[in-house]
């Protein structure tokens, strides 16, 4: 991961009011903290209670078909870099869920002959068979097409849209894209361009780049919590808890801080994108957000400085700084930076100019 990499991101997610991509350990706390992220974007957005429980539904429906129906996530990795990833998407009024996990390949018929089942129905149809299972449960849960893609079918009013990637002789991974349209969806407009086959793409890029969570979107205090939540998740199942982990935890506060507090709002929107992975054992912190023109100089000067001094220097910077909160109450003093600077191996860093703001882009690692 670079700065090349969060700036190109960014860019191709501009249009994207949240878009959200977690891998890793799938818990309950994590899947509320999941839909909390979905729920303050459609807050944010004036919508009404309807669609927020509309859209909670849905990705509830498809987190239970990655924790269901999925091989196990430890199982997972060992079998194949590419495991449980969950995709949310928020463009133009329109929603998109993705969800993707291993299965085995001798269960694929099965799957497929159930979802194209539900897509040759029509609504009254769907409705009908809904009644039968539930009497009569025809259709098992095992192999992820259950009463859950119904449900799905008849919230969405959309045909199921699903993929198989075959992996090995052994296992597939298996793509389920769900799309709530809300608007109408024109020719070549963004929304019209969120295809399976790019949400794919989209999960092949984050995996070459080993990034276990991405959220671009509203950096503002009710999307603090929800993010550090399943940060938390990550540490906790896929890092040991070891002093680096202690620090990754750490750094990522203060970094997500520092988009929350210092980021420039456009249109009353706190906009940035943050990634959390990790290569060859190294952990990586990546954002991306807008900040002000008139401060770019000032903080080019403030990062170079940085740059240059020793962790000792560093240390007795931070408690110089510390004395001064302390003291003066000044919290304009910058102990963040200072912070993730000494507790890093190293921070690179990258300022474009984009009209009234700038996107600064500053990549941690551990």
């Amino acid at each position: 991961m670079n700065t090349a990499l969060l700036t190109k991101l960014f860019t191709n997610l501009k249009h994207d009011d949240l878009s959200f991509a977690y891998t890793g350990s799938f818990s309950d706390v994590i899947t509320v903290k999941m839909v909390d992220l979905a729920r303050y974007s459609i807050e944010s957005q004036g919508k009404d209670t309807g669609l927020k429980n509309k859209v909670s539904f849905l990705m509830g429906e498809c987190y239970q078909n990655i924790v269901r129906h999925g091989i196990n996530v430890n199982e997972a990795l060992k079998l194949h870099e590419k495991s449980n990833i969950f995709f949310l998407r928020s463009i133009e009024g329109n929603y998109f869920i993705t969800s993707a996990n291993q299965v085995e390949n001798n269960a694929i018929a099965d799957i497929k002959s159930k979802l194209d089942r539900v897509n040759s129905l029509s609504p009254d149809e769907l409705k009908d068979l809904q009644k039968q299972i539930l009497t009569s449960g025809e259709i098992s849960e095992k192999g992820g097409a259950g009463i859950g893609i119904i449900l799905i079918a008849r919230k969405t009013e959309q045909k199921l849209v699903y993929n198989f990637e075959k992996v090995n002789d052994e296992i597939s991974i298996f793509y389920l894209h769900v799309k709530l349209q809300l608007e109408h969806i024109t020719k070549g407009s963004t929304s019209s361009s969120v295809s399976i086959e790019k949400m794919i793409e989209l999960h092949n890029s984050l995996v070459n780049e080993g990034i276990l969570i991405m959220h671009k979107g509203d950096f503002s205090k009710e999307t603090f919590l929800p993010v550090i939540k399943m940060i938390e998740g990550n540490l906790g199942n896929k890092f040991e808890q070891t002093f680096v982990s202690t620090k990754l935890y750490h750094i990522s506060v203060e970094i997500l801080q520092n988009i929350s507090i210092h980021g420039y709002k456009i249109n009353n929107v706190n906009n940035g994108i943050f990634t959390l992975g990790t290569i060859n054992d190294q952990y990586i912190i990546g954002t991306a957000n807008y900040i002000e023109n008139s401060k770019v100089e000032r903080l080019k000067q403030r990062l170079e400085e940085l740059k240059n001094l020793s962790k000792q220097e560093l240390n007795v910077l931070y408690r110089g700084r510390l004395m001064m909160v302390l003291d003066d109450n000044d919290l304009g003093v910058g102990l963040g930076l200072i912070d993730i600077f000494r507790d890093s191996q190293s921070v690179d860093y990258s300022i474009h100019a984009m009209g009234d703001a700038s996107l600064f882009s500053i990549v941690v690692k551990i």
